[in-house]
């Protein structure tokens, strides 16, 4: 997400991060850092900050708790707002679950544009006659120097502490790790 902000502040939108537990952590200080405008001072809810600052032309919302939960409150504050669902992954392919998925379509049907991160899933939402409802948008990284990382012999995981990404990383130390090891002596 933090990348994809830092795209439409290239393209000179003012970008607004409103955390929905209302703290101020070290996320939002990096946020800041960047000139991104960090709303912590409402420590009430999302829907006594709107009712005041209502001028939004796009909200985007991640996480399908998030979004389902919160729709309701931005459609009824900023009307006008067009609202763009990040999906970060479809996690009803993952657990195989019909209501979670139900939560997740119904996410995207609502959104007025939703942002598809993987391939896979970007194909697998067009196959469910959804490819007027989403955009593909690849995760991108800046790496500071790809000569000093080369020259490591370490093994880099980029991702957050979300479940799917330390699903990620247990399935790799226990299916793939142990014969990385065997093949690169240094690992």
């Amino acid at each position: 997400m933090f990348y994809f902000l830092n795209s439409l502040l290239e393209l000179n939108y003012n970008v607004h991060y409103i955390s929905l537990n209302w703290k101020n952590n070290s996320s939002s200080k990096l946020l800041a850092e960047k000139n991104i405008y960090v709303h912590t001072e409402y420590p009430f809810s999302l829907e006594v900050f709107l009712k005041v600052n209502n001028y939004f032309k796009f909200v985007v919302m991640s996480r399908k708790d998030n979004f389902s939960q919160n729709y309701p409150i931005i459609r009824k504050y900023c009307p006008r707002a067009k609202i763009i669902y990040f999906t970060h992954d479809l996690e009803h392919l993952r657990i195989n679950c019909k209501e979670t998925k139900k939560i997740e379509i119904s996410n995207i049907l609502n959104a007025n544009n939703s942002i598809i991160i993987s391939s896979t899933e970007y194909d697998y939402l067009k196959s469910e006659n959804l490819e007027h409802k989403i955009s593909y948008y690849p995760i991108s990284y800046e790496i500071p120097s790809l000569i000093e990382i080369s020259l490591k012999k370490d093994i880099y995981f980029v991702g957050s502490l979300h479940k799917p990404n330390i699903e990620a990383i247990q399935w790799f130390i226990e299916n793939v790790f142990p014969k990385l090891k065997n093949i690169i002596l240094h690992v």
